[in-house]
C-alpha cells in the first residue's frame, strides 16, 4: 500500500471550569494534597482534513474523504502535591474527538532551580 501525503489544520479554542479541594492550607511553600475535577468543551474554530489518497502496489488509486472537524467535550481529575520548590501531578482525562472517547493518563515532576 502506498499512501500519498495530505495535509490538515486545525484552530480549536477550549473553555472550561476546573473545581478543587485542599487538604489544608498553603504554608511554608507547600502544597497540601490537592484534588481538582476540570470539565468543558473544545470548540472547533477552523480547519479541514485532508483527503486520503492511496493505491495497492498493482492497483487502482482510492481516496478516503473525511467527515468534517467536530467540538466535543473534554474532562480531566488531578492530584496535585508539593512544596517551593517542586511539585507533582497525576492526571486522568477523557475527551469527545470526532464522535469517539479518547482516554489519557500523566504524571509529572516540575522542579525549580
Amino acid at each position: 500500500l502506498v499512501v500519498e501525503d495530505r495535509t490538515s489544520t486545525s484552530a480549536t479554542a477550549t473553555t472550561s471550569l476546573t473545581a478543587g479541594y485542599r487538604f489544608g492550607t498553603i504554608r511554608d511553600g507547600v502544597t497540601p494534597l490537592t484534588f481538582e475535577l476540570e470539565g468543558g468543551y473544545r470548540h472547533v474554530l477552523s480547519g479541514t482534513i485532508g483527503t486520503t489518497t492511496a493505491a495497492f502496489v498493482d492497483g487502482e488509486q482510492f481516496s478516503l474523504t473525511p467527515e468534517a472537524l467536530k467540538g466535543g467535550w473534554t474532562a480531566e481529575a488531578r492530584v496535585v502535591l508539593g512544596g517551593w520548590n517542586y511539585s507533582w501531578n497525576l492526571s486522568a482525562g477523557a475527551e469527545q474527538t470526532q464522535g469517539q472517547i479518547d482516554k489519557s493518563l500523566r504524571g509529572s515532576l516540575t522542579i525549580g532551580f
